[in-house]
């Protein structure tokens, strides 16, 4: 089991860092359910930033959002396979979830 840990910072957007595991929508293979984890453990480190935990599981398709430079938003789609994190696009996803992508070949 891995762990991802997020920080916040304070920047323009204030938005806090997320991590949500991803499904397929019922009825509508394009579209992605997210359901969203609350973090196992957050540390605070000064008045404009704090850590975010999660643990991981292997297998599981998430999505994460994470502030880079204090001012871009980023969302990153992923999978932990073999205690690594294997980046994938949304149409790799789509894949991954229809059990038609194989992760070690990426």
């Amino acid at each position: 089991m891995k762990t991802l840990k997020l920080t916040s910072c304070n920047n323009k957007f204030n938005k806090t860092p997320w991590l949500a595991k991803l499904e397929v929508k019922p009825g509508d293979a394009k579209e992605f359910k997210y359901d969203f984890q609350k973090p196992d453990e957050v540390n605070y480190i000064s008045g404009t930033r704090n850590e975010y935990e999660w643990d991981l599981e292997d297998d599981v398709l998430y999505a994460k959002g994470d502030t880079v430079n204090y001012s871009n938003y980023e969302i990153t789609l992923f999978v932990i396979h073999n205690d690594k994190e294997v980046e994938l696009t949304k149409r790799e996803a789509r894949k991954y979830l229809a059990k038609e992508l194989d992760i070690t070949t990426i």
